[in-house]
């Protein structure tokens, strides 16, 4: 089945009006693109009209303070991004920690779903790299099944090298910002705890990665899966102890250097939608749903 091309060239246009600059992002903002373009996120949605909709969301998600913030606080849009980590065409196993083909998947693996799934993650990397503190802790507090669902796609033992460097990449980055966001915030106990951290050393997800480090055979890989280690070690009692003194006599800290967020991407090619008013893109939009 294709979809509907005229809302395929409306959607592939706001994705390439979405990269920037912000003064384009305000202007899709103001013509109220969030509250309509979630409709296309829904996994009922053509996979073409869907990858569209998620590459214009974290597009979104990479631009300043204000634009992540207004993504992170809509409900529909971040329902469907985190619906959408899973394993295209399986269903998720709780007791045996496997994932089971689906018999109603005529695709199981389709390319385009699994960038789907790519996409979604490049969601929560941009978010969890540019918001600001109180949008992180919201995203962690209104999704509390989200580490879990990521830890899961880990149990995939062919799991794409992109999508694993993506899953780790997020993985890092609520560590790293969780762990900073602990030290500004006076510990409840003596020795304070990161529960996030805990709940991916609770997940397996450590494990996980070293089995796939030695399927997948990355050198990218595996220097990222030693950084969450070393994060996730970081984020221990006793590591924060040990941080606290040496900050106390000025010595230097554990950090993370982690990359920018991908905030100029652009769909290019045959892909392209004709150029037209934004707001004649977002009256579509709305047209096929009235």
């Amino acid at each position: 089945n294709q979809p509907p091309q005229a809302v395929l060239s409306v959607l592939q246009t706001i994705s390439n009006f979405s990269s920037g600059p912000n003064e384009f992002i305000e202007v899709l903002l103001n013509a109220d693109l969030l509250n309509n373009i979630w409709w296309y996120l829904s996994p009922d949605t053509h996979h073409q009209l869907r990858r569209n909709a998620m590459l214009t969301i974290s597009n979104l998600a990479a631009g300043h303070e204000q634009i992540v913030r207004k993504v992170v606080h809509n409900e529909n849009i971040m329902q469907y991004v985190i619906a959408h980590l899973h394993i295209p065409g399986h269903i998720y196993h709780q007791d045996t920690h496997k994932w089971v083909a689906s018999i109603n998947a005529s695709n199981p693996e389709s390319t385009e779903e699994w960038r789907i799934v790519k996409e979604s993650l490049w969601v929560l990397s941009n978010i969890t790299t540019l918001a600001d503190n109180d949008c992180i802790c919201a995203l962690l507090r209104n999704y509390t099944n989200m580490i879990q669902l990521l830890s899961r796609l880990l149990h995939y033992p062919r799991l794409p090298e992109p999508i694993c460097l993506k899953v780790v990449d997020v993985l890092l980055r609520i560590v790293d910002r969780t762990n900073k966001i602990s030290e500004l915030t006076p510990p409840v106990e003596p020795s304070p705890r990161n529960s996030y951290a805990e709940e991916m050393i609770n997940e397996g997800v450590m494990p996980e990665l070293n089995y796939l480090c030695l399927q997948i055979e990355s050198q990218e890989l595996m220097a990222q899966v030693e950084l969450l280690h070393a994060a996730l070690l970081a984020s221990s009692p006793m590591s924060s102890q040990a941080s606290g003194l040496a900050s106390a006599f000025g010595l230097p800290t554990f950090g993370n250097q982690l990359s920018g967020p991908n905030v100029r991407r652009i769909v290019h090619g045959y892909e392209d939608g004709d150029v037209r008013l934004i707001e004649d893109a977002i009256n579509s939009i709305k047209i096929g749903h009235s």
